[in-house]
Formats: C-alpha cells, sequence, structure tokens
C-alpha cells in the first residue's frame, strides 16, 4: 500500500478478516493470523469458525512510498489448513501538509477539530484543496493567491464564495459545507459536445443475444452465426450503448439488467457477455495490477463469509427467486486473441471428434473433516444419463502427481465432458494439488476442447486482476483446455457441490444445450434447498462460457 507523505512513522492498520473454514466445534480456534508490515511482525490473533474478525494494530514503522503488507496463516492451530478472507486493510496516518494546500485557520472557536483536508494533485502541484467548514465560528483561508476562486459544494450544488485573499469567512456564510480553493489558471476547462445518437437496440424476435464490448465485436461475429445456422434468432449489442440508454452513461451492472428485461418477453432464452470484469475496475491497486475490466458483474451476498460475490446469474433472473429465467454465460476474455480462441473453442466443440466421453476425477479424501470424494464421484457416474463412456481419475489410488499424468492422458485421448469433485481454491484443485492453473499450459494440444464442470469451491471465480484461476486458465490457453467451465465463484460445502452434481448429471445429454441442463438443474433443486443456502447454490454457480453450447 502506497502512502503519501506520513508525517511520522505511527499510525493504525486495520484488517476486516472473516474465516473460511469451520474444522472442529470442540478444538477452538480453526485461525491464526500474523500481521506484518514492513518486515515487522505488528500483531497476531486467533479466532474460530466462519466469524467476522478486525484488527486495529497500532504501528511505528510507516514510511514514505510502498508499505508492505503480509496476512500470514502459520499453521500453529493443530490443523494441516487454514483459510481466511480479507473483506477490507486500510492505514490511518497523518500527512504533512502540501505548501500549495489551503489551511483553515479557526478563530475564537472553542472546540477546534481537526479538519478533513483532501488534495488532488494533477501532476503540476496542488491546484484543489476541498475543506470540510465546521458550522459555526469566523474562518480564514490562509495561502491564497489572488488566482484562487473560493467556491461552496452544499447540496448537489456548486456556487463561488466571493472573498477577497486572507479575509475572514463568517460560518454561517457557508452553513457548514465543504469549501473549495481552486486555481483558476490550471483548473481544466469543460467542452461541451453533442452525444452521439444512440445505436437502435434490435428488433423483433431474439433468442440468443451477445452482450459485448467493442473490442470483441468482430471477434464475436463467428459465433453468431453457428448459433443462426442452428436456427436460433440472434444478435450482438454494444454494452456501452447499453450504458448509455439505461443509466446515463454509467458502466454498471444495471444497464445490463434493464436490457434483459425488456428483451425477455421478445423470447430470449441465451446471453453471452463478451469481455472480462475486474473487481480493480477503479483502478485502486497501482499501476502493476489490471484494471482491465470490459463488462460489469452484478454482487451479491451469499452467505455470511461471502459478502460480494460475482453473479452474473442476477441478469437472469427476472423474479428474483434466484433461478434464472434468461441463462447466461460469461466469455471472461481480456484481449481480441483470447476473444478470437474463445469462439474457435466454442465453434470446434460443436464437431471434434470425441463424443460421449466423460472424465470424472476425484480429489484426495479428507479424513478430519469426513469427506470423501471418491464416493461422491461415484454418485455422480452412477447418475449419468445413459451412453456416457466414463473414465476415473482418483487421487486416492493414483496420488497427486498420478492423477494429473492421468488426467493429460486423458485429455490426449479427447474427452467431450470434464469434471473434479474435491477441495479447490481459485487457482489450484486439491490442496497437495493435484493440478495449478498454471499447468493449463502444458495440456496437450488437442483437437477437442472439452466443457469443464467444477464441483469445488471458488475454481470459477473469474475476477482476480493478478492471476488466472482455473477456469480462467482452462477456457483461455490456446489449442488447450476446455471450451466452457461451469462452477463455483464462493465457498460452498461438499453437500451442496454433490447435490447440484446429482441433479445435472441426468440432463447431460449429447445434443442438449449446456445453459438448458444448468438451468433445469437449478429449476429443480431450488424448492429443495433451505433458505440460507438459496443464494449460494443458485447465484454462486457461474458458466464461463455460451449457454447455447450443445453437449457432444
Amino acid at each position: 500500500m502506497s502512502l503519501d507523505q506520513p508525517a511520522s512513522a505511527s499510525g493504525t492498520l486495520r484488517l476486516a478478516l472473516a474465516g473460511g473454514i469451520d474444522l472442529d466445534e470442540l478444538a477452538a480456534p480453526d485461525h491464526s493470523v500474523e500481521v506484518w508490515l514492513n518486515g515487522v511482525e505488528v500483531g497476531s490473533r486467533r479466532f474460530d469458525g466462519i466469524t467476522a474478525l478486525t484488527l486495529e494494530l497500532p504501528v511505528t514503522n510507516l514510511v514514505n512510498g510502498a508499505n508492505a503488507i503480509r496476512v500470514v496463516l502459520p499453521l500453529d492451530t493443530g490443523f494441516d489448513v487454514d483459510q481466511i478472507s480479507i473483506q477490507d486493510l486500510s492505514i490511518e496516518y497523518a500527512i504533512v501538509a502540501s505548501k500549495n494546500a489551503a489551511v483553515l485557520i479557526a478563530d475564537g472557536l472553542a472546540d477546534a477539530r481537526s479538519l478533513d483536508e483532501r488534495l488532488f494533485a494533477d501532476g503540476a502541484g496542488d491546484d484543489l484543496a476541498a475543506l470540510d467548514m465546521p458550522a459555526r465560528g469566523q474562518f480564514q483561508i490562509a495561502g491564497r493567491s489572488a488566482s484562487d476562486t473560493l467556491w461552496v459544494a452544499s447540496n448537489g450544488a456548486l456556487r463561488e464564495l466571493a472573498v477577497s485573499a486572507n479575509a475572514g469567512i463568517a460560518a454561517d456564510r457557508v452553513g457548514g459545507a465543504t469549501v473549495i480553493v481552486a486555481n483558476r489558471a490550471n483548473l481544466p476547462t469543460p467542452e461541451i459536445a453533442a452525444a452521439p445518437a444512440l445505436a437502435p437496440l434490435p428488433a423483433g424476435r431474439l433468442e440468443y443475444v451477445a452482450i459485448s464490448h467493442p473490442l470483441f465485436a468482430q471477434a464475436i461475429g463467428p459465433l453468431l452465426t453457428a448459433r443462426q445456422t442452428e436456427g436460433l434468432q440472434v444478435a450482438s449489442v454494444d454494452v456501452t450503448q447499453l450504458y448509455r440508454r439505461y443509466t446515463a452513461g454509467n458502466a454498471i451492472p444495471g444497464a445490463i439488467e434493464a436490457f434483459v428485461r425488456d428483451a425477455a418477453p421478445r423470447g430470449l432464452r441465451y446471453v453471452t457477455l463478451v469481455g472480462s470484469a475486474n473487481y480493480n475496475s477503479v483502478d485502486r491497486m497501482g499501476a502493476s495490477v489490471s484494471a482491465i475490466s470490459h463488462i460489469p458483474t452484478a454482487y451479491v451476498r451469499v452467505n455470511q463469509l461471502v459478502t460480494f460475490a460475482p453473479a452474473d446469474s442476477r441478469y437472469g433472473d427476472l423474479t428474483g427467486d434466484f433461478v434464472p429465467e434468461v441463462m447466461v454465460g460469461r466469455l471472461p476474455v481480456r484481449t481480441v486473441a483470447e476473444a478470437d480462441e474463445a469462439v474457435r473453442k466454442l465453434i470446434a466443440y460443436q464437431s471434434q471428434p470425441a463424443t460421449n466421453r466423460f472424465i470424472a476425477t476425484s480429489g484426495g479424501i479428507d479424513n478430519e473433516l469426513g469427506m470423501n470424494f471418491r464416493s461422491s464421484v461415484d454418485r455422480m457416474a452412477g447418475a449419468l444419463a445413459p451412453g456416457w463412456a466414463t473414465t476415473r481419475i482418483d487421487v486416492d489410488a493414483l496420488g497427486a502427481a498420478g492423477a494429473r499424468n492421468a488426467l493429460i492422458a486423458g485429455l490426449n485421448q479427447g474427452a467431450s465432458v470434464v469434471s473434479y469433485t474435491g477441495h479447490s481454491g481459485p487457482t489450484m484443485w486439491g490442496f497437495e494439488p493435484m493440478l495449478s492453473a498454471s499447468d493449463a499450459a502444458g495440456f496437450p494440444q488437442s483437437p477437442n476442447q472439452p466443457a469443464l464442470l467444477q464441483f469445488g469451491c471458488w475454481t470459477t471465480y473469474f475476477l482476480s486482476p493478478v492471476s488466472l484461476t482455473m477456469g480462467n486458465a482452462w477456457m483461455l490457453t490456446p489449442g488447450r483446455g476446455a471450451s466452457s467451465g461451469f462452477g463455483a465463484t464462493v465457498l460452498m460445502n461438499q453437500q451442496s457441490h454433490d447435490q447440484m452434481a446429482a441433479v445435472l448429471m441426468p440432463k447431460l445429454i449429447p445434443g442438449v444445450r449446456l445453459g438448458d441442463a444448468i438451468m433445469l438443474a437449478q429449476r429443480q433443486l431450488a424448492p429443495t434447498l433451505p433458505l440460507n443456502d438459496e443464494a449460494s447454490m443458485l447465484i454462486g454457480l457461474t458458466l464461463l462460457g455460451d449457454p447455447a453450447q450443445r453437449i457432444r
């Protein structure tokens, strides 16, 4: 975290954490956390279960510029695994006032307090200062030059305040509002230009719509042609036009939600979002971290741990019952080359050599938590529709390396669908791990790019600005991996994964569209779910791919 001119090395480091697993009610605590700042341990805590923890740690080793914060899990609780999430992080510190900053001086104010100064630099100096004024007293803005002007910002309006340099200001002239000191000579001058005309939205019946960032408008063309050839009424929509039409130009999920609601009565069945999303879309993490975000996702609280789950399925949920009426998928592409390859894989899948071949992979048994993933896959394979040739790969039988080699061999032979059931994280299958996201680059080149089903936590998360998750890596690696991926973007218990697998497997019939199979499974499952499980099991599962892809 970068700090701008701290007045001293002292401050307060605040972290909001949440436990990610609940291992044993009788053997607390589950979690042990160490917090380090610039190579020095500044605090540690233990806590239990899937609960929240807020830390306020006094620190004395802040530096100007980059400060390195590390949250370490020392694994000293007696368990072999620990998991937490960092919900929020901040540092409170005093700053050195800029020499060009306006200073607010209180005159005759008995309860004078520190005032909030927020400085906005344009690279040439501090030309703008916003000062929150107390509600009473006599004030003076010191440090003003003849070219500085004062403005009062209150109730969404801005008015100029005519006060000569170094003159006193009565608080009642300002009413406790914010006073802005601006150097008029250095402020940009707005220009007024006519807004370009809105492009018309597609007319007539719509069954399949690709909502695309303009960067990918050409790349998506072959996929639209392929779906039209299959008999669907298709259209492509520029997402920036939706922003202008529905949300006053703001790139927010409401624009996509509004369009889908408007288009649904015309027969809309499938929506493919073409472009990545990123939780750093407003570029708060520095130049070294990607801020590329082409199509926003909706965020939903699904449980006490996951409060901002990416929920593309919300776009198709027209009734608010967590079950979509319109099936939504996403191609999480960041470049035109990735978009071209994602489209190529989807089209090639419909005529790939491998048909009716299912690779079912199970992670290692967890004796501490009583999770037998081999048994889960036994039940899942038994629920498959007739006609599938199934290959079983089991970590308990082969070991992590052996299972990885068996999977690569199976991919080399060709598969229509690949599944994984077991412990997982955003970038790995199994804690060994059996497979990591980086391994996708080593998969064999193949004319077969199967559909991928992941019945493990976090594997289909697609918002990371710093790494490819499993779903991203399988989809975006050229000539290898998968054409689509379905799985969790959140933490879910294994029973939930098993329930979804049980109702989805009978619906995986060659020729059926993948989105239809998923939607039918969710509709079957929804009435049986406890209320507190509905959001995580229905919204927390995402399709990276095209919902109109036919299972082969």
